[in-house]
């Protein structure tokens, strides 16, 4: 069974993506992670939540991987770039599919 992280990020600044994207890819590998999905400016078709600048699907093991890579110490560092210019709300389910 796989697991399946949403992150749903609104950017106040772009200056940090660029060392993000170069690094953190190698860190979740590390944990079982890799990149599924990632648009920019999705747009809300149904419900009434503001949309975010953008969205990443990323697929992992189990949820405690997930947990395991967004609690670590190499993650650390880029977590706190992220949250400096971005708010961020993440999402972590199993799925049998």
């Amino acid at each position: 069974m796989a697991a399946y992280m949403i992150v749903l990020i609104d950017m106040q600044s772009t200056d940090w993506i660029e060392g993000y994207v170069r690094e953190v890819p190698a860190i979740m590998e590390r944990y079982g992670g890799e990149y599924v999905a990632i648009g920019q400016a999705p747009e809300v078709v149904e419900g009434g939540m503001s949309p975010p600048s953008a969205v990443t699907l990323f697929r992992f093991p189990n949820v405690e991987a997930i947990k395991s890579f967004l609690g670590s110490e190499e993650y650390r560092p880029f977590k706190e770039m992220r949250a400096v210019a971005s708010q961020a709300q993440i999402l972590a389910f199993e799925s049998t599919i």
